[in-house]
């Protein structure tokens, strides 16, 4: 699996804070996605 990372940019302005919060925000959705498909594969694969 692909590591998750997040783009950096350069907080610069109010602007480049707001852009960085949304670009993190999406990857963390990302992430947080795969993490569940493999935690509902791991308990599948336990028979639970």
């Amino acid at each position: 699996m692909a590591r998750c990372t997040v783009q950096d940019v350069p907080q610069e302005t109010i602007a480049s804070v707001i852009e960085s919060r949304g670009i993190y925000i999406a990857a963390f959705k990302v992430c947080a996605a795969r993490v569940d498909a493999i935690r509902a594969h791991d308990t599948e694969a336990r028979g639970q």
